[in-house]
């Protein structure tokens, strides 16, 4: 500009480059689907799958996903991950999502590995007893085991109902006939079924 009289004239023009850069700052978001930990086979064990997180995060098309835990350490999974035949317990897995612009996100979830498997039982069908001078006789729900299994390893629990407490019944002269009962039967885990039979109680 050239100051002339009393205004001002232009006489020429400035050019000036300006780089702008727009960063993102912001952590991406995920949630973690939900895992399935049941154990329903025959074998006390399942596969379980650890499954690619759902991101959020709208800024970046390409992301890292490392998992790390109890399973072991995988880096930059591209989808859901396997692992075979784990047995019951608690594990813990570790998530780190990072997106274009090196943000990282962190979260972890625990897999509970549980049998969900009813156990299998067996009833003797029915048996005899009688009164004894008591006027009484005590009959024990494990009395009519026949044989029931479960597929996971432990001690079963027999009963007369859903309550495992209800181990035992006392029949008096009042109960002569014949009696149908069910046995309930009761894993470590408290999973449980029962078969149908009958006592029949003699004087």
């Amino acid at each position: 500009w050239n100051d002339i009289g009393a205004g001002l004239t232009p006489d020429g023009y400035i050019v000036y480059e300006q780089v702008i850069k727009v960063n993102d700052s912001e952590a991406p978001e995920f949630v973690i689907p939900a895992i399935d930990g049941c154990i329903v086979d025959t074998d006390c064990d399942t596969d379980i799958t650890i499954p690619y997180p759902d991101i959020l995060d709208q800024c970046s098309a390409n992301f890292e996903v490392d998992l790390s835990g109890d399973f072991g350490d995988f880096t930059d999974i591209a989808g859901d991950i396997t692992i075979d035949d784990v047995v019951p317990g608690e594990y813990t897995v570790y998530y780190v999502v990072t997106d274009n612009c090196g943000n990282s996100s962190y979260d972890e979830v625990t897999i509970v590995v549980e049998d969900c498997k009813l156990p299998t039982p067996y009833c003797l069908n029915g048996i005899v007893v009688e009164i004894m001078q008591t006027g009484m006789i005590d009959v024990w729900a494990s009395d009519l085991n026949l044989g029931s299994f479960d597929n996971c390893p432990g001690a079963l629990k027999f009963s007369f109902s859903p309550d495992v407490d209800d181990i035992g019944v006392t029949y008096t002269c009042d109960d002569l006939g014949q009696q149908p009962v069910e046995i309930w039967v009761t894993d470590v885990a408290g999973n449980q079924d029962f078969c149908e039979t009958f006592i029949v109680v003699q004087d």
